[in-house]
């Protein structure tokens, strides 16, 4: 279940004061309706057969999934190189 499952995401605000401190302290969001495993697979294959049914454009859906991986792998590539990387550097 756990690898179905966010929850709770934390909410970092990045603004600085004049002390470069944070102004906002980071906020954390707990989810209440998050399906289980087995309901988000059945909820992500209605979605795709609709989608072919209905003859769907999915490109954004693609486009959303590759900016998605390209963020998974700066951040491998920071964390392995020990420097900041570019999301675009990824794409």
């Amino acid at each position: 279940e756990a690898h179905t499952r966010i929850e709770s995401l934390r909410v970092h605000h990045s603004q600085l004061n004049a002390q470069d401190e944070f102004v906002h302290l980071d906020e954390w969001v707990t989810p209440s309706d998050e399906p289980d495993h087995f309901a988000l697979c059945q909820l992500e294959q209605q979605f795709f057969a609709r989608a072919i049914f209905d003859d769907s454009d999915l490109s954004q859906h693609l486009q959303q999934a590759v900016e998605s991986l390209a963020v998974v792998l700066a951040a491998d590539l920071a964390v392995r190189e020990q420097r900041t990387v570019l999301i675009k550097e990824m794409l």
